[in-house]
């Protein structure tokens, strides 16, 4: 068998040459392929890129219009004024009802804590006989009889009439008819049947009616001696101011409702004051002094309001509010106030009339995005 390797050293040595070059050209073709793949994954992608970009710039420029001049014009809605309020509260001193020159012994009470003490109404009794509550202009300082004139003769007669005793007109003049009234008004509290009238029956009250709060006679005691209590009332809500939470006093023309979380009531308001029945009402639910009360306030009825979208209103650096109105298609500044109504509008209270048009959309320019 022929030896495949020649005896020929230089022809072995070529051989070799040769096989040791032949070799790398085997694998040449797979190492040039995978190259040119990888040069035209890097290539090919950021060709596409700049294209892209190319092309998208071109076509965001033709689609960003100019913005333009939006008008809308003011219209009216039903709407209830309404927004978060604080009540700041004075509260009345407490009245002291005094007694009169008494002596003897408190036999009886007619007083409940709580309840009205009322003029015409039993106080208490002394040694048997009663005491009555009467409201007049001031306290009965003298005795009263047949031939006796002045204004306390006139505040006599009038609470006689009041309790049914005294049927003629009341004056200033203590006649046979007084002087009758009287001996029946004696006879109904067990005093000594007397035509003079005894000014230490009354116990003097400077109003209608009074809640009685502190009680300080009982039976059993000596008569209170003059000028000392008899009863005292409760504080009571005398007046009142509405104000926002930022402490500005609110104008609240008309009826307004006030109601406080947590408490299913509604006090009413005129013209910012609270009712007397508000008051009442209102007293008990807060502690005694308190001296505000936090809730929302708003109309006891809806009224016609103006109103424009809110996207119209625009702010200052200092806060101020104003809207853009067209006077001949040019935008001008105006101030306006405003408070909250139904999405997406505001109810204009000062700054505009009906029918004006106002610039939807101030943001979308540099000259209207603020007041200036």
């Amino acid at each position: 068998m022929d030896n495949p390797i020649s005896d020929n050293p230089k022809a072995n040595g070529q051989a070799e040459k040769t096989a040791v070059t032949d070799a790398p050209t085997e694998t040449s073709w797979p190492v040039l392929f995978f190259s040119l793949l990888l040069i035209l994954s890097l290539l090919v992608p950021a060709g596409l890129l700049v294209w892209l970009r190319v092309g998208s710039d071109d076509h965001i420029e033709s689609l960003d219009p100019t913005p333009i001049l939006v008008w809308e014009e003011t219209s009216t809605f039903a709407a209830t004024r309404r927004q978060p309020a604080t009540i700041t509260l004075q509260w009345s001193i407490p009245l002291r009802i005094k007694a009169p020159s008494w002596s003897g012994m408190v036999t009886d009470v007619y007083l409940v804590r709580g309840s009205l003490l009322s003029s015409g109404s039993p106080v208490l009794q002394i040694d048997g006989v009663k005491r009555i509550a009467w409201e007049t202009p001031s306290p009965f300082w003298r005795s009263l009889s047949f031939g006796t004139k002045g204004e306390d003769v006139l505040w006599l007669e009038q609470n006689l009439k009041a309790m049914g005793m005294f049927e003629s007109e009341p004056d200033q003049s203590f006649n046979r008819a007084t002087e009758g009234a009287v001996r029946n008004l004696a006879s109904s509290i067990g005093a000594e049947n007397s035509a003079v009238f005894d000014p230490s029956w009354i116990v003097w009250l400077p109003e209608r009616a009074i809640e009685i709060d502190i009680i300080f006679i009982e039976p059993g005691m000596s008569a209170p001696y003059v000028g000392s209590p008899i009863v005292e009332t409760s504080r009571t809500l005398a007046e009142n101011e509405v104000k926002d939470f930022d402490g500005k006093l609110l104008s609240l023309p008309g009826e307004w409702v006030f109601t406080i979380p947590g408490i299913d009531q509604e006090f009413r308001l005129l013209d910012g004051k609270l009712s007397e029945e508000a008051r009442n009402a209102l007293g008990p639910l807060l502690d005694d002094g308190q001296a505000s009360v936090d809730g929302v306030i708003q109309l006891a009825q809806a009224e016609e309001s103006l109103v424009i979208p809110a996207s119209s209103v625009v702010t200052s650096s200092e806060g101020d509010l104003c809207v853009y109105v067209s006077e001949s298609g040019t935008p001008v500044r105006r101030s306006v106030s405003i408070s909250a109504a139904p999405e997406p509008l505001v109810i204009v209270h000062e700054g505009l009339v009906l029918g004006e048009e106002v610039l939807a959309n101030p943001t979308a320019f540099p000259e209207t995005s603020e007041c200036h």
